[in-house]
């Protein structure tokens, strides 16, 4: 049925079609490839996001030792990283 009303056109009609019919395979592709590339983003993201909240999380946790050393009137050692007297 498509092929006789598409036989029946004049040549510009078809060449219309035909370019009408590549352009929507083209669109349908690009918004399939941009769904599946944003996915592939949003995961790298995500992934980007947890290792943040790790290294946050190291950090507070190496803060909290400095400050409980300074609270106890010792000094930090930088070198060593240790609470050290005196």
């Amino acid at each position: 049925m498509i092929w006789l009303a598409f036989r029946a056109l004049p040549l510009l009609g078809k060449l219309a079609a035909i370019v009408a019919v590549i352009t929507g395979i083209g669109v349908a592709y690009g918004v399939w490839h941009h769904k599946i590339y944003m996915k592939g983003w949003k995961a790298h993201e995500a992934a980007i996001a947890r290792q943040d909240e790790k290294a946050i999380e190291a950090t507070k946790r190496a803060r909290s030792r400095l400050t409980e050393c300074r609270a106890r009137g010792l000094r930090w050692e930088q070198s060593t990283g240790e609470c050290v007297g005196g």
